[in-house]
């Protein structure tokens, strides 16, 4: 994972200092849906977010992941689902203070909280169970509009990394 971050990082760092700037303006609203990795599985996020002033946003964040284990004979996976907040800061104006252009991408840090329900089923064993708590966590991401409308977007965090497709409005 460490290793995972700082190549991020590194191509976050190439890519900020080799564009011009934009901005995340109050108003704007951005939908973006992945694949990712969170609670050790495989999963589909999606969040969406509006600007409530210049380079902070709030929105809604969710998703559905699931994990199967196999172990001689025995088949059982867990299953979350997510549903909750999100909060961001944008980093535009920070850069532009220090030269730093971005012309297409949207370097940005945030927090999420909200709910987590989890389904447990092994097949094996005939059990089945529910259980349901808090989630909460933080991310650091970044999105790359290569159209006015369209781009791409990772995010590396807890409980959830993805990456995928951007939609700005």
């Amino acid at each position: 994972m460490y290793k995972i971050s700082r190549i991020f990082l590194f191509l976050l760092s190439t890519i900020c200092f080799s564009t011009q700037a934009q901005s995340f303006t109050k108003g704007t609203k951005t939908v973006n849906l992945g694949l990712g990795l969170g609670y050790r599985g495989v999963g589909v996020l999606g969040s969406v977010e509006v600007a409530l002033v210049d380079d902070v946003s709030v929105g809604l964040v969710g998703g559905v992941t699931r994990r199967n284990y196999g172990y001689y004979g025995s088949n059982w996976g867990v299953n979350y689902i997510v549903i909750g907040g999100r909060g961001s800061y944008h980093f535009n104006k920070i850069l532009k203070e220090f030269d730093v252009s971005v012309d297409k991408l949207d370097p940005y840090l945030g927090i999420t909280a909200g709910f987590r329900g989890v389904t447990y089923d092994n097949n094996y064993a005939g059990y089945n169970g529910v259980n349901a708590g808090l989630m909460y966590g933080g991310y650091l991401g970044a999105r790359y509009q290569f159209k006015d409308k369209l781009g791409f977007m990772v995010e590396l965090g807890a409980p959830f990394s993805s990456g995928g497709i951007t939609f700005k409005f």
